[in-house]
C-alpha cells in the first residue's frame, strides 16, 4: 500500500474547482496507467471485488468502471451532493493517507443526517453519496482512489420542489447609517437559522421577525418605492412606473420578455424578496436542478456588512455561471459597506463559494449581507 501511495503521489494532477468541490484529480484515468501497484489494484477492483459486489448486491454490473485518484490539500472540500448519473450504481473510495480524523470526516447525509464516517489508512467505503469535510491540516494531504460501478439504471424519486419566495411590493422608509446597521448585526437576540438541505445550501439566515429596528428599516428601504425608482435609473430596468427609459423600444421588449418568463407567485408588477444572511466557516450555496432562479430575469442586489479584511482565498464570493456550463461569467467579492448589483437572464445561475477555514483569520471570522432580488 505504501508503494501504491508512492505511485499515486507521482502522478500529474489537475485542479477541480466549482460550487461543489475544490481538490486535485489525476490527469489520466487510472484505467490507462500501467505502473505495477496501480495495475494490481485495478485488477482486484475490476475482477475480484466486482464479482464479490455483484454477488452481495444482486446488481448486474456492466463492464464500465470509473477510477481516478483525488488529492485534497488544505481547505479542499467536497460538499453534499447526488452521485446519480445515468448508469452509476455504486460509488467506492479507497483511502491511502494517514491523518487524524479531525477535519477529514465524511458527512453521510443520505444514510442519516449529521452522521459521520471517519476515513483511515487502507480503508474501503461503498456508498451513494459521500461529501468530504474541509481539510484543516496545512502540512498533510488526503489521498484516495474513487470511482463508480455501473449497471442498469433505476428510477429515482421525484425531486423536491422548494416553495417560492414571498414577494413584497415597494415600501416607503428612510435609510439608516451603516455603522448603526453593522452594530445591530451583532445583537445576540437575532435568531440565525441554519438552512438546507445540504445538497443545495448551508447558510445562516436571520429570522426577519426578530431583527433589530435598524435592520428592519434597512430591509424596508431596500424594498421601498424610492429604491425601486433608484434602481430603475441605475440599471435601465422598468422597476418603477415613473421611470421612462431613453430608448423605449429596447427596454419595452426586454421588460415584456422578462415578465412573460416570471413564474414566482404569478406576479407581473415590479416586486422583490430579501434574505438576511450570516456567512462564516462552512457556509455555501450550490447550483441545483430544481433552482427556480434559472427560469427568470432578475436583478440581484447584495448589501455587504462587515468583511473589511476579506480575501479571495477565504471563499464566500458569489459566482455566476451559464446554465449547463462550469465556466464562470462573473464573480462578486464581499466588500464592506458596498452594494453589488447584477442583472441575470434565465440562462444564468449563481452560487456562493464554500467559506473555508481561512476565514477564521479575519477579526470578525465572517461577514453579513442582505440579499434582495428584484423583478420587473
Amino acid at each position: 500500500m505504501e508503494n501504491l501511495e508512492t505511485e499515486l503521489s507521482s502522478l500529474q494532477f489537475k485542479e477541480k474547482n466549482n460550487d461543489l468541490y475544490k481538490f486535485h484529480q489525476s490527469s489520466e484515468d487510472l484505467k490507462v496507467i500501467d505502473t505495477p501497484y496501480i495495475k494490481n489494484l485495478r485488477k482486484v477492483i475490476f475482477e475480484t471485488f466486482k464479482n464479490h459486489l455483484r454477488d452481495i448486491s444482486g446488481i448486474d454490473f456492466t463492464e464500465a468502471i470509473d477510477m481516478s485518484c483525488a488529492r485534497y490539500d488544505y481547505t479542499d472540500i467536497l460538499l453534499c451532493h447526488d452521485d446519480e448519473l445515468e448508469g452509476r450504481r455504486i460509488a467506492f473510495i479507497y483511502y491511502l493517507y494517514k491523518l487524524k480524523s479531525t477535519g477529514n470526516r465524511l458527512n453521510h447525509e443520505v444514510i442519516k443526517p449529521q452522521s459521520q464516517l471517519f476515513s483511515h489508512w487502507c480503508t474501503w467505503v461503498n456508498a451513494d453519496q459521500l461529501p468530504v469535510a474541509e481539510i484543516l491540516s496545512e502540512d498533510k494531504t488526503r489521498l484516495s482512489i474513487s470511482g463508480w460501478f455501473h449497471g442498469p439504471r433505476i428510477d429515482r424519486p421525484p425531486p423536491y420542489i422548494e416553495p417560492k419566495p414571498s414577494l413584497q411590493p415597494a415600501k416607503d422608509i428612510e435609510p439608516s447609517k451603516y455603522k448603526e446597521l453593522k452594530e445591530a448585526f451583532c445583537d445576540p437576540d437575532i435568531t440565525w437559522n441554519l438552512t438546507g438541505p445540504a445538497n443545495k445550501r448551508h447558510v445562516l439566515c436571520g429570522n426577519l421577525d426578530n431583527m433589530p429596528a435598524v435592520i428592519q428599516e434597512c430591509l424596508e428601504f431596500l424594498q421601498s418605492d424610492a429604491m425601486f425608482l433608484i434602481l430603475s435609473h441605475l440599471t435601465g430596468l422598468k422597476l418603477h412606473k415613473l421611470y421612462e427609459p431613453s430608448d423605449n423600444s429596447d427596454s419595452e421588449d426586454e421588460t415584456t420578455e422578462g415578465q412573460n418568463q416570471r413564474s414566482i407567485d404569478g406576479k407581473t408588477e415590479p416586486s422583490c424578496y430579501s434574505e438576511v444572511r450570516h456567512w462564516k466557516h462552512g457556509c455555501y450555496t450550490l447550483v441545483h436542478d430544481t433552482c427556480i432562479e434559472g427560469t427568470q430575469f432578475a436583478l440581484d442586489s447584495v448589501l455587504y456588512i462587515g468583511g473589511n479584511d476579506w480575501k479571495l482565498e477565504y471563499g464566500g464570493f458569489t459566482s455566476y455561471i451559464a446554465k449547463g456550463d462550469d465556466e464562470e461569467l462573473l464573480s462578486i467579492h464581499p466588500k464592506e459597506n458596498s452594494l453589488a448589483l447584477v442583472y441575470r437572464d434565465k440562462e444564468t445561475l449563481r452560487f456562493v463559494k464554500h467559506v473555508n477555514n481561512d476565514i477564521n483569520k479575519m477579526a470578525d471570522q465572517g461577514f453579513y449581507d442582505i440579499s434582495t432580488v428584484y423583478y420587473e
